[in-house]
């Protein structure tokens, strides 16, 4: 170890004494006294000789050198500075209190504003770069008025460009951009961005700041802050608005090449600095991935193997996330499930890392690890967040599957933000074997949870989970348990508002539009497999058999006519079961008569 490092005096060992004294021994003493008359230092620099005059104000001033000789008092401005910030810290703590009897109304605050741009003037720059000042200007700017904030930001418009680079600064350029009403000025700060945006988005302090900026953005200006990467290829880029680099790449072939060497260099510096958390950067990321070869993607994975979950902050690093996982290999993907683990109650209840644990899901061949890792986990925490949005959609889509979704429980951009390289996906596994191995427990735990309110479930606005439940069991035809609690359930009577009479649950406005879909869902799969029996239909024609007159009188008088219409499940339903006579005389009673129509041409054409 140094001895700068130790903080005491290295020990000598025998052999630097040996050297040492061998060196002494062969000086001679003319030597040793050349040595103690030459003289510390080397050459002697000449040093310019200062004005006795200056010399001597500057020392009675207590001043100091500057670049230009001039002499300034710094200790007169100092205790200005000083007695300024004190005054200027009174309002800031006045203007800082949220609740109680000394918080400040609209008034106040436009009075205390203005009373700190009095103390501040045109010296902006003094502080915006110091701490204390830097959170007064913070301050003003969220507390003030909307002409106090133009007011602001235009007076620091000319330093926004240092400000960004800065350590305490560059949280006031934020604020900037955050509390920014004015277009005109928005467009300033959006062009000074622009000019250096390749060495802002790489800088630690101002790459927080351009993210600021592209979150608060319009899509159009969103869109010019992407094309400002791309250099010369910029002009082309703005020609094609409404294309995106995958769109013109394939327009335009000889453009490719450029736009991938710009891209490469980038995203590999965006990688290694770790600002793959920013959704600009995952914009960028998603561009090169889209239109890069397989051994770019793949230099890509390698980079981003452990630190996958920073990805999944935009739609745009949900199609990179999901992108590479199709790629890699069984290894590579054990590791991105590693990096998660720790992570998946916090993801089930995002609304884009959440999508991400459904595509692991639906794509991972090794089950085992799929139950260990995440399956596991969303058992144990179903209870605490099944009612969350985003929880809700990902139970749901888990149990019905990504490739077949139900109807209205996610959107059709989402869906399409987790195919990039689905083509190209490393799975062999098919989908509904995936799942039946990695579900077992998800569906007990859920299925167990349902039965103890199974009307209350079926009555809510949106029983997504309810209903890709039922389809699950449909499509492995098993858990005859839950499904004969369901089939009970369905024939129990239950009072509506506006009706004085009780009805079957199987006739409520909302359960027999859920009845029927999973209905054409069994008949469908009983088109593809012509085997295959119609358990579930079969279950529901007997329940409405047992009461024909009262079920043509109610809604679910549909479920009837969706079972005559389909040449799979009509032998399920004869004119003994309902009789001509009886169809007219319910007529007769109902209002709404779009369901016996229905039936009526079904059963009699």
């Amino acid at each position: 170890m140094d001895e700068f490092e130790a903080g005491t005096k290295r020990m000598k060992t025998d052999v630097e004494d040996e050297k040492a004294y061998h060196m002494q021994k062969k000086m001679t003493s003319d030597d040793i006294e050349k040595q103690k008359k030459k003289p510390m230092g080397g050459k002697i620099k000449k040093v310019k000789k200062r004005d006795a005059k200056a010399a001597a104000k500057s020392k009675e001033k207590g001043g100091v050198k500057t670049k230009n000789y001039k002499y300034k008092n710094e200790k007169e401005d100092d205790e200005e500075m000083k007695e300024k910030m004190d005054e200027l810290k009174r309002y800031y703590n006045q203007l800082r209190v949220k609740k109680g009897d000394l918080k400040p109304n609209k008034e106040q605050r436009d009075e205390l504003v203005d009373n700190c741009l009095k103390i501040i003037g045109k010296d902006q720059r003094k502080y915006a770069f110091k701490h204390d000042g830097c959170r007064i200007l913070q301050c003003m700017l969220k507390r003030g008025s909307m002409e106090q904030k133009k007011t602001i930001i235009g007076s620091m418009i000319n330093i926004f460009a240092e400000l960004l680079t800065y350590k305490y600064s560059y949280h006031l350029a934020y604020r900037m951009v955050e509390y920014c009403n004015d277009e005109d000025q928005k467009e300033e700060l959006l062009k000074i961005l622009m000019n250096k945006l390749n060495t802002y988005i790489t800088h630690i302090y101002a790459s927080e700041v351009v993210e600021q900026m592209y979150s608060l953005s319009v899509p159009k200006n969103k869109k010019r802050l992407l094309h400002a990467f791309y250099g010369n290829l910029f002009l082309i880029l703005q020609e094609n608005k409404s294309k995106s680099i995958r769109a013109l790449v394939k327009e335009k072939p000889i453009v490719k090449e450029e736009i991938l060497k710009k891209l490469e260099n980038l995203a590999h510096k965006l990688i290694d600095k770790g600002l793959t958390r920013h959704t600009i950067v995952q914009a960028i990321l998603y561009d090169y991935i889209s239109i890069a070869s397989d051994e770019q993607q793949n230099e890509v994975l390698q980079m981003l193997m452990e630190t996958f979950p920073a990805l999944l902050s935009s739609k745009q690093g949900l199609k990179v996330a999901c992108g590479l996982f199709s790629i890699a290999s069984s290894k590579e993907r054990r590791t991105i499930v590693k990096t998660i683990k720790p992570l998946v109650e916090e993801m089930a209840v995002n609304p884009v890392s959440s999508l991400f644990l459904l595509y692991i899901c639906s794509s991972l061949d090794d089950t085992v690890l799929g139950k260990k890792s995440i399956v596991n986990t969303l058992v144990k925490i179903y209870e605490d967040i099944h009612e969350d949005k985003n929880a809700m959609v990902l139970y749901s889509c888990l149990l019905s599957g990504i490739t077949n979704p139900i109807r209205n429980v996610i959107t059709k951009t989402k869906l399409r933000a987790m195919f990039l390289n689905y083509t190209k996906t490393t799975s062999k596994k098919e989908e509904p074997v995936r799942r039946k191995e990695i579900l077992t427990n998800l569906v007990e735990e859920i299925s167990t949870q349902m039965e103890n309110d199974l009307v209350g479930e079926l009555c809510n606005n949106k029983p997504y989970i309810l209903t890709s439940l039922i389809y699950y069991c449909i499509e492995q035809n098993d858990y005859e348990e839950f499904l004969n609690s369901l089939y009970r359930a369905l024939e129990k009577e239950i009072s509506v508002p506006g009706n004085d009479n009780k009805i079957p649950l199987v006739s409520h406005s909302s359960v027999h539009r859920i009845i029927k879909e999973l209905m054409v869902y069994d008949i469908n799969m009983k088109k593809e497999d012509p085997e295959r029996e119609l358990n579930f239909t079969t279950a529901i024609a007997n329940i409405l058999k047992k009461d024909i007159p009262l079920h043509l009188r109610e809604r679910s008088v549909f479920l009837l006519a969706t079972i005559a219409q389909n040449e799979q499940s009509k032998h399920l339903l004869t004119e003994e079961d309902i009789p001509k006579k009886a169809v007219k005389k319910a007529a007769k009673e109902v209002r709404n008569k779009t369901g016996l129509k229905l039936l009526k041409r079904f059963m009699f054409p």
